[in-house]
């Protein structure tokens, strides 16, 4: 019951590395959620909170899972996509932590190794 009272106003989390969470762990987050927020309507994501995920998707993949972003549906058969049916992807581009660092400015031309316009 305490649990429950801490979360009482939580309306937004926040996950952050989402690139190192495994596939299944979301899950397990979404069926914690219904247990702590105490509710039987199992079929609202994450029992209806925001969910802000952030992170660098060119990291290292999870280990011995597969990365949040991929197909893994054969967790759970006739499910959807979570990541990609139920988030938005905002891709952010500028580099804001360099802005202004002279040395930073020439490592700029590796960013383009990842890019499509290349």
């Amino acid at each position: 019951m305490e649990l429950r009272q801490s979360w009482k106003y939580v309306n937004t989390i926040i996950i952050n590395e989402i690139s190192m969470v495994l596939y299944l762990r979301m899950s397990f987050i979404h069926k914690r959620l219904i247990e702590i927020k105490g509710t039987d309507d199992t079929e609202v994501l994450f029992r209806g909170l925001n969910v802000i995920a952030v992170g660098d998707f060119f990291q290292l993949p999870p280990v011995r899972d597969k990365f949040i972003f991929q197909d893994g549906r054969g967790y759970n058969p006739g499910s959807t996509h979570l990541w990609r049916d139920e988030f938005k992807l905002i891709e952010l581009t500028q580099n804001m932590r360099q802005r202004g660092d002279r040395i930073f400015r020439h490592s700029q031309p590796c960013e383009n190794w990842f890019s499509d316009n290349v």
